[in-house]
């Protein structure tokens, strides 16, 4: 059962899967897994991590992982620091040095001048060691600060703001609806912000980006995904589709300044139209 939960999960061939238990010591028994992607597949590392971390190995066990170790065939690039490029997918790994690893480092980087561009390589991924509960908390991906703050002094501004004026308008709670349904449809949620983002320059674009709650969901989006792009390889053929734009990261903070600054003017706004307004709230109701 655990091998068919494991191949679906994480596109791994489930007759490669096997558990080596080891000598007792402590509470927990030691062992070690092992599994191999199906034949044009790769195994996304963010899923995995996922995954243990909706088990209770992300609470108070004790348990720990010694080490994650992959082995994985690409492309190898760079300069001091070279990056391993899976064949056929979107992942990238940076081969940093290790002591006992120099010598083979040392012989990628001269097959690279002599032209070799693939290569199989085997290593331990950094970070993947420790106590299961560290270990997941230090791979969780990391969103932008403020993006919580900011949805929250939206939201807050337009609520003061449009409780106000149903007083006096009270089909604003049925315009409200609609609002929001036509809200939700021009926010990118259920699409990928790269099939409007992604288009060329034109004002239909900017005014679609002009949404305050898009920086925002974007920022959460940068963060789940852990990936710009998604890469599939079907018979052969390798499909890249647009998830995120590449932006640097202060490129992803400034457009969430957008977002803050839009909250703070509506937020004085709606606090000085509910001032003027809340006098005559009981004759109006």
């Amino acid at each position: 059962m655990a091998r068919d939960a494991i191949a679906r999960q994480y596109d791994v061939d489930k007759n490669s899967v096997s558990l080596t238990p080891e000598t007792d010591t402590g509470n927990y028994r030691p062992g070690k897994i092992a599994f191999q992607a199906k034949k044009g597949k790769s195994i996304d590392l963010e899923k995995v991590r996922e995954s243990i971390a909706a088990t209770r190995l992300s609470g108070g066990t004790s348990m720990t992982v010694d080490w994650l170790e992959i082995s994985a065939r690409g492309e190898v690039s760079g300069g001091p620091d070279l990056h391993l490029k899976v064949s056929g997918t979107g992942q990238i790994f940076v081969l940093g040095e290790d002591p006992g690893a120099k010598t083979m480092l040392q012989k990628l980087r001269e097959a690279q001048a002599g032209g070799a561009k693939i290569a199989s390589v085997t290593g331990h991924v950094q970070g993947w060691s420790g106590r299961f509960p560290s270990v997941l908390k230090a791979l969780a991906p990391d969103a932008a600060p403020g993006q919580k703050q900011s949805l929250l002094l939206v939201t807050s501004a337009l609520g003061i703001l449009l409780s106000a004026v149903n007083v006096y308008l009270r089909d604003t709670a049925h315009f409200l609806e609609l609002a929001l349904l036509a809200w939700f449809w021009v926010t990118p949620i259920v699409y990928q912000f790269q099939l409007v983002g992604g288009r060329r320059v034109s004002w239909s674009k900017y005014v679609w980006m002009a949404n305050p709650v898009t920086p925002i969901v974007l920022i959460f989006q940068r963060a789940i995904y852990a990936r710009l792009d998604n890469v599939h390889t079907v018979n052969g053929v390798r499909t890249v589709t647009p998830l995120l734009p590449h932006w640097p990261y202060w490129a992803f903070l400034a457009y969430l300044g957008y977002s803050f600054a839009f909250g703070i003017i509506t937020l004085a706004l709606a606090v000085r139209v509910f001032g003027r307004s809340e006098a005559n709230f009981a004759e109006e109701l």
